[in-house]
């Protein structure tokens, strides 16, 4: 799934790009297996001590998130990443906007 969003991502920019009149740079696929970005992810986690549930954003402080510059969100308080450490899904505190589904 993420080799084809990346995918996306190329075809977008070079087309925004022949519009430019630019030619594109060459992006390197990933090379990355999902198990690799997944381990990954888990190093990145383990250096940090918050988390926003809302975007997923890292942080060493509590404090509030406000989410990235392309895709705001409204202020959240961070939460622990412990919760993020073990296997039990149901632990982890769900993003504002899916509190009252369902």
């Amino acid at each position: 799934m993420l080799e084809d969003i990346l995918a996306e991502q190329q075809e977008q920019r070079a087309q925004i790009a022949s519009l430019k009149g630019n030619r594109p740079a060459p992006v390197a696929a990933p090379s990355l297996s999902a198990e690799q970005l997944e381990e990954q992810r888990a190093a990145e986690i383990a250096d940090h001590e918050y988390y926003c549930p809302g975007c997923g954003q890292l942080y060493d402080y509590a404090q509030q998130c406000v989410g990235r510059p392309e895709a705001p969100h409204p202020p959240i308080e961070v939460v622990s990443t412990d919760e993020l450490k073990g296997d039990d899904s149901t632990a982890h505190t769900a993003a504002p906007h899916t509190d009252n589904l369902g």
